[in-house]
């Protein structure tokens, strides 16, 4: 606590144990943490502290790059006074710990932030402050997943528009529907996460604006319902892991999800309530190379021959647990790439076998046709 005049601390990645001194409130001058080994800028994280997070942290005013305690045991809650480091313009975190009870409304001083907002993979409870959508500067990753949150998700979580990179809110216990307004975010690029929640209602047509996605849009694990939208059609960069299984979604689904024909990997719409025929459109689908998964629905009608032209697929063709009936068709013979995961079982599909599929020679696994009307 004497060091007053020090700029910069650092005493992350030891073994430390006990509590973070109170006196490190005296250090008024410290501008920053310093940097590790692996040249990133740290504070006091990946140690074995406990205890609660001194409250004369919240003196350190002059502090505006990286102030992270993350991967201790951190543990009580989050003291308010942080929401004095109002010059913070890094990071801010204290993911990975103990820490319990709300995430303080205050933290929404922190409106300077631009690299990351870390509180995920603790105990907080209760709701999601919606003062935390006066953080409209911050482009890099929001993270409050891993958590015991309950309540709404904020609409005023639609004011960080910059947002390019990571959205989470993961892992939690929100009941709520999805907001309109995070569809405002629509500079996002990648890693959209809400799944594994209690999210309720239809998923909003205005996600269909975060049209600059490429990977990892994922709903799943929710209790969303009704129809998918159209909109979602819209997401013409995606190429990886378009993902709203596990969930209640029903009637058909949209031709638009036709127009995704960046999609890679991971287009997963099983284990819902869809119905009706699967559209021919996905069969312009033909960058997939793995887990085109539609199966545990109720769609019925035929097998479009359309899919055979789905031609880079190596792994999971799964249309397994639903109403399908007539042939299959000849034309997924034609996916002469398939390895593994081939499943077209528990239907009511008919007529023979086509020798068609003899020409699916890569197969080294799981190969499944059972529990249909198939005959000789």
């Amino acid at each position: 606590g004497r060091l007053t005049l020090a700029t910069q601390l650092n005493i992350a990645s030891n073994s430390l144990s006990g509590s973070i001194p109170s006196q490190f409130g005296y250090m008024t001058a410290v501008r920053r943490g310093g940097y590790n080994n692996n040249n990133y800028i740290d504070f006091v994280s990946l140690n074995s502290l406990s205890s609660a997070i001194p409250t004369q942290i919240g003196r350190m005013t002059a502090f505006r790059h990286t102030l992270n305690m993350c991967e201790n045991w951190l543990s009580s809650s989050l003291p308010t006074q942080l929401g004095l480091l109002a010059k913070l313009e890094a990071v801010l975190g204290v993911d990975t710990n103990r820490l319990t009870l709300e995430i303080p409304t205050q933290l929404g001083n922190l409106n300077k932030i631009t690299g990351g907002f870390f509180v995920y993979e603790n105990l907080f409870s209760s709701s999601i402050p919606t003062e935390l959508g006066n953080l409209m500067n911050m482009i890099f990753q929001f993270g409050i997943n891993e958590n015991q949150l309950v309540s709404t998700v904020p609409s005023e979580l639609g004011r960080l528009s910059k947002m390019a990179h990571m959205f989470a809110m993961f892992s939690n216990s929100i009941p709520s529907a999805i907001p309109t307004e995070l569809g405002k975010l629509s500079q996002m690029t990648d890693d959209f996460y809400l799944y594994r929640n209690l999210l309720s209602s239809a998923i909003p047509t205005q996600l269909g604006k975060l049209d600059q996605m490429t990977e990892l849009f994922r709903l799943d694990e929710n209790n969303l319902s009704s129809a998918i939208p159209t909109e979602l059609g819209q997401l013409h960069s995606m190429a990886r892991e378009l993902a709203l299984m596990t969930n209640l979604l029903s009637k058909a689904m949209p031709t638009e999800l036709g127009s995704l024909v960046n999609m890679e990997y991971k287009f997963s719409l099983h284990t819902n309530l869809l119905s009706s025929a699967i559209p021919t459109e996905l069969g312009c689908l033909t960058r997939m190379t793995s887990d085109f998964d539609l199966s545990q629905n109720s769609i019925s009608s035929v097998i479009p021959t359309e899919l055979g032209k789905l031609m880079r697929l190596s792994h999971g063709l799964t249309l397994s647990y639903n109403a399908l009936s007539s042939a299959i068709p000849t034309e997924l013979g034609n996916l002469n790439q398939m390895e593994r995961i081939f499943f077209l079982a528990v239907n009511s599909l008919s007529s023979a076998i086509p020798t068609e599929l003899g020409n699916l020679d890569q197969m080294a696994s799981d190969f499944y046709l059972d529990s249909n009307a198939l005959s000789s």
